[in-house]
């Protein structure tokens, strides 16, 4: 009993010592990889997300083709919705963008400016009628939806923000 008690001193002995070597050679270690940061020291995530599934080539289930995979869809219903009001909200918020509408406009202020402009025009009512009807934007058009958003944006009050100390 007694050499096996021994064996199991030592062998505790030599354990313990190559733990002891073995955590003080963590602090010794240089450092792992460090990504790349934001200027305020956050990390950068910027890029590294990827789709890992077929919604990258269509949203629809589709079959394989050259250099796309097959894959399931991901739209519930296998059916993207057409909403035909799309096309004339669209139109008249990316005029408003184009125009310069959006330049005095706080950033945190621009969706709420979209988003109200897009219920006036709605109740104005005749800019996406034609807009809809003809799917044209024709210079008379254009001029006319400019003097609206220019009637609107008269009205649009910019939120205060309080001053970060």
């Amino acid at each position: 009993m007694r050499a096996s008690h021994g064996r199991l001193i030592l062998g505790g002995l030599g354990l313990g010592t190559v733990l002891a070597v073995g955590l003080t050679g963590l602090h010794a270690q240089t450092p792992g990889y460090q990504g790349p940061r934001t200027p305020d020291g956050k990390p950068d995530l910027n890029g590294i997300w990827q789709v890992l599934d077929t919604a990258d080539w269509d949203l629809l289930p589709h079959s394989a083709q050259e250099g796309v995979p097959a894959g399931q869809g991901v739209v519930e219903g296998d059916e993207i919705p057409y909403q035909p009001w799309a096309l004339e909200e669209q139109v008249a918020a990316i005029f408003s963008g184009n125009e310069g509408f959006l330049d005095e406009i706080p950033t945190d202020d621009v969706l709420r400016f979209q988003t109200e402009l897009r219920e006036h025009l709605r109740t104005e009512g005749s800019i996406y009628q034609e807009i809809r009807d003809t799917k044209q934007f024709p210079d008379e058009l254009q001029e006319k939806l400019r003097a609206e958003i220019e009637k609107f944006a008269k009205t649009f009050a910019v939120k205060e923000t309080a001053a970060v100390t």
